[in-house]
């Protein structure tokens, strides 16, 4: 029974570190977008959140705008998911993400980003 509740966790563990996919934080003020990949995005909404708290960018590009604006002018969108399938090695989960982060890239060629 303990063994079983062990691999549970363990399995819930790496599912949650499974999605990965590419999201943006935006000024809200100036418009300004950073585009960034994730292999774990309920880690990188968690890293969001408590910059917010904190008021430190997590994200050193966006210090002197979160010093100027404050924190609360930033928001945060996961534009794409991805889950790893349980054939894939780690290395194509990878692949798959940046290739996710190249397209979003090209999607807000046009945009102002960071």
């Amino acid at each position: 029974m303990v063994g079983d509740k062990k691999k549970e966790i363990k399995d819930a563990y790496k599912d949650k570190l499974s999605e990965g996919g590419v999201y943006s934080v935006t000024n809200t003020v100036t418009g300004k977008i950073l585009l960034q990949p994730s292999y774990n995005l309920a880690g990188s909404k968690s890293r969001f959140d408590f910059s917010k708290v904190t008021g430190s960018a997590v994200i050193p590009k966006l210090q002197q705008d979160y010093n100027q604006f404050g924190p609360e002018a930033f928001s945060y969108e996961v534009l794409e998911t991805y889950k790893a399938k349980p054939e894939e090695t780690h290395e194509q989960f990878v692949d798959k993400v940046k290739f996710l982060y190249e397209y979003w890239l090209n999607e807000y060629k046009d945009k102002n980003l960071y």
